[in-house]
């Protein structure tokens, strides 16, 4: 049986851990992934140019569901 819930949508962002002073938004850089099981993603700070990999991107979307 399928049910409709309402959801609340939600967008997770990253931020630079490098310093105290950075700050800035760690986003995907479009093209770079590593082939490995899982694949891995390679992410760069937009204010300091840290390279991070995860193995999703950020930013992404989640969904709550709004519960009564």
């Amino acid at each position: 049986m399928e049910k409709d819930c309402e959801v609340k949508t939600i967008i997770v962002d990253y931020v630079c851990y490098v310093c105290d002073d950075c700050g800035g938004e760690v986003v995907y850089t479009d093209g770079n992934m590593l082939l490995t099981c899982p694949p891995k993603f390679v992410h760069k700070c937009s204010k300091c140019n840290k390279e991070y990999t995860f193995t999703w991107k950020y930013p992404y979307t989640k969904y709550v569901r709004n519960i009564k």
